[in-house]
């Protein structure tokens, strides 16, 4: 089964995210900020990497740049604007979308950019 790792600072929205891909039979770690996002992608490998934007101590769009590996990337973010898109999809992100978290939307993006 596919590894993803959730990049995400806001617990609830984690918990959500972490719980609902876990039931769907992915094997899923957390990194609570960017900085800890880099340092499991340089240890680790996954096949996906579910990222927010705003985030402290490095941001999304920080960690998007600085990422070593070829990895796919699913931006969930508050930061609705056509500019906040386009830019992670210029800077490497696959798909993107808007929070509140939708659950179906969600797997429907994650199924899809991991086949």
């Amino acid at each position: 089964m596919a590894r993803i790792l959730i990049a995400e600072d806001n617990e609830s929205n984690m918990k959500l995210m972490f719980d609902v891909l876990v039931a769907s039979g992915f094997e899923v770690e957390k990194a609570f900020d960017g900085v800890e996002a880099l340092e499991k992608l340089s240890k680790n490998d996954y096949d996906l990497l579910i990222l927010d934007i705003q985030m402290p101590k490095k941001s999304g769009y920080d960690v998007l740049k600085e990422i070593k590996k070829n990895i796919k990337v699913l931006v969930v973010s508050a930061c609705a604007m056509e500019k906040d898109i386009a830019l992670a999809k210029n800077i490497g992100c696959l798909d993107y979308m808007t929070k509140p978290v939708k659950i179906f939307v969600l797997l429907e993006k994650v199924k899809n950019i991991l086949q």
